[in-house]
């Protein structure tokens, strides 16, 4: 809108352009009108008017409305201008404001020829584009250089720009990035690389550090272990400068190198040697070239991006200036569309880290293929992925591990924070005009400072209404507005909704009476009669159960059509368990000890059965596996540490567990074990109640629920209390 300004003067080169500064207008701190300045603007537009044509253009024209009050009012007082012959005016504002402000005064509306800019279409940005780069290319500068833009480069900006930098409008948002691109590309000409910069901070970092060991062997010559971390820096830095110079890099800077001669110099002035002078001398010539060698930098060429005096800002530039932008929340290999890698590889990193879920797994990896392969339109979202089953057998594991597989941030929110109608206010932040407004809601803030985000709405059936709509609003058209009225953007948003809405029902035996008969009666709800229901295949019997269940629970059939999958996850086996264990050991005490403390710790084969059988639990699933890690081999470690001394490097630590029975209850007993040493040993001991065979407490467990809750028949031929006590009698694992 601005630049239409310029394009007034250019059409009408006979009339006078005025811009008006409607701060200049203003007295009282922004409160009322100076009349003084207002009587000598209307008198000078008057005086010009009666000899040329005048154009007044006012920028942001909402304002006038909210300064000074009746006929004293700014909005009043410049009706005096607009209903003068020889005075035109332009004023500009959004179509939002427009709205929002002076459309409620009809008496402005009437003086007024309402003109919408429409969004500029990508051959408009491309001209501008195009025009902006010749700009550049023709620029003559000082260094001699050339800078070439490529047509890929802006077909790129045109095509990316507003996709992740959704808060900057068209065209600003372009240009900007190609000045950007622009600048990136001679700040890399001169001091290097991002990769090349960081490795200087990096020698920086490592030669302080050498320093102050030197320093502590000057007091204790002695210290074996000052002297080898001092071997240790050492050979990082060698291996830095050599990296450097095998890229063709200085080992530093100009800059920096000067600023080391001037601290040595100033180190000299202090010294009481009688050779300082000399070395003063040394250091002054070396300055001397340094100045010079600065001077000279702009006019030398010191990257091979720079072929013949020509700079070239291409696609890679324009990605990087794009992910500056973002604050770097879009690597550049998204902005190139290049991260094909991450999407194969998602499925194999997740099934080593996520134990189950088979079915989700494979249509989160079919969804990311068919969105990364840009074959159909582009979905508001990066997908909405329901998983409904009980607690703690990995639904949220399996969100985390999508973040981590797809290098991307992961954040969770409890539903249960929202469950009032009250609370959308917490979710996207109060109007304006409240108090706080400024702060802006909790989701969106989250969402805005992270826009591609791996986003998990737990227990989201316990949202109210209101909250549900916001997010139906996202899932739809893939923003939410937040309580200022701006849109945050969630196109690049992965969803993921975890509920134990049909937790009750997923437990029960797949194909057994028991199941069925819940089944017929959950759909008799919906309307679905018996015959259609036992027509139905096992499949489609599961997914319209679990989708009425989730209706019932406030998860309307209107929000379920807005999601990309609604996936059923089964609790957890015994033999999935053992797995659950082992990773969980693995990511919580071995990677830890190994990267910390350079400690290697193995887990008997024994120690991981017996924590999966006693923290198996069919209701909890993984997070009672947690609590017996803790009381168990964390208190083991600690145990052994606090008893024995720190770990060392190279130290190999051994965990087994024996298992003692006393009557009802079964005592764990945790043994950590130093370097195969017995006199090294630490003892924790867990009591636990007798645990019978796995798959018959889960069976048991099962059966008891459905009954608690009261939504099944009883099973023809025997009573559930009378099944329940069959199953508890039979013999458990092992004798027990």
């Amino acid at each position: 809108k601005t630049f239409f300004v310029d394009g007034l003067k250019a059409q009408f080169p006979d009339s006078r352009v005025f811009k008006l500064d409607i701060g200049g207008l203003l007295a009282n701190g922004g409160q009322s009108v100076d009349p003084e300045k207002l009587r000598s603007l209307f008198s000078e537009l008057d005086k010009i008017g009666q000899k040329e044509r005048v154009i007044l253009v006012i920028d942001e024209i909402h304002r006038i409305t909210g300064i000074g009050q009746g006929q004293n009012s700014l909005a009043e007082q410049l009706k005096i201008p607009l209903n003068n012959p020889n005075v035109r005016v332009v004023g500009l504002t959004t179509k939002k404001e427009y709205d929002m402000y002076i459309a409620g005064d009809e008496a402005l509306v009437r003086r007024f020829h309402p003109l919408y800019f429409d969004p500029l279409t990508k051959n408009d940005i491309l001209t501008i584009l195009r025009g902006e780069a010749n700009k550049i290319m023709n620029e003559v500068r000082q260094d001699g250089l050339k800078i070439q833009v490529t047509a890929e480069a802006l077909e790129l900006i045109a095509e990316r720009a507003s996709e992740f930098i959704p808060r900057r409008n068209a065209p600003d948002v372009h240009v900007d990035v190609l000045d950007a691109a622009k600048a990136m590309l001679i700040r890399q000409i001169k001091n290097g690389s991002k990769e090349t910069i960081q490795k200087r901070t990096e020698l920086v970092h490592i030669k302080e550090e050498i320093k102050f060991f030197e320093n502590q062997l000057s007091f204790n010559p002695d210290d074996v272990d000052s002297k080898k971390q001092l071997a240790t820096l050492e050979k990082q830095k060698l291996e830095i400068e050599n990296q450097l110079r095998q890229g063709g890099q200085p080992v530093t800077d100009v800059e920096t190198q000067l600023n080391e001669v001037r601290a040595e110099i100033e180190k000299q002035q202090r010294s009481q040697s009688v050779e300082r002078f000399q070395k003063i001398l040394e250091l002054k010539n070396q300055e001397s070239q340094l100045v010079e060698k600065m001077k000279s930098q702009d006019l030398q060429v010191k990257s091979t991006v720079a072929k013949n005096g020509v700079l070239t800002v291409g696609k890679t530039e324009v990605a990087q200036a794009i992910s500056s932008f973002t604050g770097n929340a879009f690597p550049i290999d998204v902005i190139l569309g290049t991260d094909s890698e991450r999407i194969k590889g998602y499925k194999d990193y997740v099934s080593k880290n996520v134990i189950g879920h088979e079915r989700a797994k494979q249509i989160i990896s079919d969804t990311l293929k068919i969105e990364n392969a840009n074959i159909q339109k582009k979905a508001p979202h990066q997908g909405v992925y329901l998983l409904d089953g009980a607690s703690g057998n990995g639904k949220s594991t399996l969100a985390e591990k999508t973040a981590e597989a797809l290098g991307r941030q992961f954040e969770r929110v409890y539903m249960t924070d929202y469950r009032n109608a009250a609370d959308v206010w917490k979710a996207i932040g109060s109007s304006l005009g409240y108090v706080g407004n400024e702060k802006g809601g909790r989701i969106t803030n989250i969402i805005g400072e992270n826009p591609r985000l791996v986003f998990e709405l737990a227990e989201f059936d316990k949202a109210s209404t209101e909250v549900k709509d916001l997010f139906y609003q996202a899932f739809e058209h893939g923003f939410i507005e937040d309580g200022r009225g701006r849109r945050i953007s969630t196109k690049h948003v992965m969803f993921f909704l975890t509920v134990n809405t049909s937790a009750d029902y997923l437990a029960m035996k797949k194909g057994s009476e028991l199941r069925l008969n819940f089944e017929i009666q959950t759909l008799s709800r919906a309307g679905v009669a018996e015959e259609d229901v036992k027509r139905m295949s096992e499949v489609e019997r599961t997914q319209q159960t679990m989708e009425q269940l989730q209706v019932e629970k406030g998860i309307s059939q209107a929000l379920q059509g807005r999601l990309t999958a609604n996936m059923a996850t089964d609790a957890l086996n015994y033999e999935q368990a053992k797995d659950v264990a082992k990773i969980m050991l693995d990511n919580t005490f071995t990677k830890h000890l190994l990267i910390k403390d350079s400690v290697e710790l193995h887990f008997s084969k024994a120690l991981i059965e017996e924590i999966a059988k006693y923290g198996y639990d069919p209701k909890y699933g993984g997070r009672s596996l947690r609590e017996l890690m803790r009381d168990g081999v964390a208190k083991a470690l600690a145990d052994l540490k606090s008893n024995h001394g720190d770990f060392q490097k190279g130290d190999i630590l051994n965990i087994d567990i024996r298992v003692e029975n006393f009557g009802s209850t079964d005592r764990l007993e945790f043994i950590a074990e130093r370097n195969g040493n017995s006199s090294e040993r630490a003892i924790s001991q867990v009591d636990q109640a007798v645990k019978y065979a796995i798959e018959e407490q889960a069976k048991t467990s099962r059966a008891a629920v459905a009954e608690s809750n009261g939504q099944i028949g009883k099973p023809r031929g025997e009573s559930t209390k009378e099944r329940v006590k069959f199953e508890l009698a039979k013999p458990g694992r092992k004798g027990k």
